[in-house]
């Protein structure tokens, strides 16, 4: 049935104003990886529980805002999760998360999916809150990352918390708005042809580094669970993009009651790339409903 968050979605789409991350995740799904990668993905939010100070899942109900592939929510299924959501603005990433669940669990009241839109501040009602609100690497890609921000802390339930990863700035910001806008909008021909040089660049930088470039597509996927060559389509077309510091994004959850628990700051201004910092906070009980 065709919604209308379906419809702006496809106009976004269309127009070049957002970049059909989806679509790059079935392509993902396709290949199979993503079954094949469940375990490192359990084994990485594992360790993100770890830090967060949580031993388990078990009765524990777990939001995935920006649900991609929907590997983090069939790893929150698997390491025993009551109840899983997974949402995602992207129709084919709601379409690519429903394929990998059913294929992994089968139909069961444990998960569901759903369109939605976490700038859709009228509707968030429809969700509830939840015991762990995990975003990972999505609010900076919705076009306004102060409303999604506040929007998925008041999904959490007092004493719950929120895990995000957010890129940091770099100075060369104002470039990849422009290139991001530019590929989202640019031919399938023409995105191959930027990819491309970005490869070439990379594999140059680990030639003069005398390091193995073939070694860390390997162990790229090992690591996160993710093919290093659909990251670059997804880095490259990442539109929107909105970075923000980790001070900034830290006093912004500070105001809205919460308290960091863990963050990790793994860029620099100087980068020529962003990559994510990493954070979870909890939030109080006296917090704001």
């Amino acid at each position: 049935m065709t919604t209308l968050a379906t419809n702006k979605w496809e106009q976004e789409i269309i127009h070049g104003e957002r970049f059909r991350f989806g679509q790059n995740w079935k392509d993902f799904i396709g290949d199979k990886n993503g079954a094949l990668q469940l375990d490192v993905a359990c084994e990485c939010l594992a360790n993100s529980l770890f830090r967060g100070g949580i031993d388990t899942l078990r009765d524990i109900s777990f939001l995935d805002i920006g649900c991609g592939s929907g590997l983090h929510s069939a790893a929150a299924i698997k390491l025993g999760a009551k109840e899983v959501i997974a949402i995602d603005y992207d129709q084919d990433s709601v379409e690519c998360t429903k394929t990998l669940l059913k294929q992994l669990f089968g139909d069961t009241s444990r998960w569901q999916t759903k369109q939605f839109s976490i700038l859709d501040s009228d509707s968030l009602q429809v969700l509830g809150q939840h015991d762990i609100v995990y975003s990972w690497g999505v609010l900076h890609h919705t076009g306004d990352l102060d409303t999604a921000i506040k929007n998925a802390a008041g999904l959490v339930k007092p004493n719950g918390y929120l895990f995000i990863s957010l890129y940091y700035p770099t100075f060369l910001d104002f470039f990849w708005k422009r290139e991001k806008r530019f590929y989202s909008k640019a031919s399938k021909y023409m995105q191959r042809l930027i990819r491309s040089a970005w490869i070439l660049k990379t594999r140059l930088s680990f030639l003069a580094k005398r390091r193995s470039f073939s070694k860390m597509v390997s162990e790229y996927r090992e690591a996160r669970g993710m093919d290093y060559f659909i990251d670059v389509h997804d880095w490259l077309g990442g539109y929107p993009y909105e970075p923000i510091s980790e001070s900034a994004c830290i006093d912004k959850l500070e105001a809205l009651g919460f308290t960091r628990v863990y963050s990790e700051s793994l860029g620099s201004r100087l980068s020529l790339s962003s990559a994510c910092n990493e954070f979870i906070f909890r939030k109080s009980p006296e917090a704001a409903q």
